[in-house]
């Protein structure tokens, strides 16, 4: 995982380099929130889809909605089923916002200088909220209501905090035994099906709509 700025480091570029002449399954996420620490887009990398460094190294790159967490569920999975299935290197450009600064105790008085503000005040808005999306959407489906919505979060908080400990105790994988190459493992993979007309991704070969900073 790496953000627009350090998306532009050679460091970077070296390390999808190194997974695809390796052919190492690896999926590379650009935390994309449309400005570099206080660089705007165009500065940055002047504005490109960045899902389009992918060309590069010869791998499948998707633009997704960063904040969309359905959206970034699925081509999450796609890409990595891909990934392990072919033992091949794929890339994320996921749209998203700082809603702080760079660091908590950052003030954000020079994003205004970069977005424009009818683009910032619809992104620090709380309906712009990743969390208040997808729970809008689950409602919306029936999933849950209020309560339901609650201890959804609080499971699955939990089980982020046990997976967490459970990392931080486990032994270093040896490098020559990779689950990945087992037959078995690639068997019990099935490519999702993606279609579903609300998505829509935005692939690597379309120049998305995505970056609203001033030009």
């Amino acid at each position: 995982i790496s953000g627009d700025g350090a998306a532009s480091n050679g460091v970077f570029l070296a390390a999808m380099n190194f997974a695809k002449a390796r052919s190492l399954p690896i999926l590379h996420v650009i935390h994309n929130n449309q400005i570099s620490l206080g660089t705007s887009a165009l500065e940055q990398h002047g504005n490109i889809a960045l899902s389009n460094r992918a060309f590069g190294f010869e791998m499948p790159g998707f633009t997704v909605d960063g904040d969309d967490a359905l959206e970034m569920y699925l081509a999450a999975h796609w890409l990595f089923t891909f990934a392990r299935l072919s033992n091949h290197p794929a890339l994320i450009d996921a749209i998203t916002f700082r809603r702080h600064g760079h660091n908590e105790s950052e003030s954000t008085d020079y994003v205004k200088e970069v977005f424009d503000p009818e683009f910032l005040a619809k992104m620090m808005s709380s309906e712009a909220d990743p969390l208040t999306r997808i729970r809008k959407l689950c409602e919306e489906n029936g999933a849950f209501g209020e309560n339901g919505f609650n201890e959804f979060r609080d499971a699955i908080r939990a089980r982020v905090q046990s997976a967490y400990r459970e990392a931080l105790n486990a032994p270093d994988p040896l490098a020559h035994l990779t689950p990945w190459r087992g037959k078995d493992y690639k068997e019990t993979l099935d490519m999702p099906d993606l279609s579903v007309d609300r998505l829509n991704f935005r692939s690597a070969f379309m120049d998305p709509d995505c970056t609203k900073s001033k030009r």
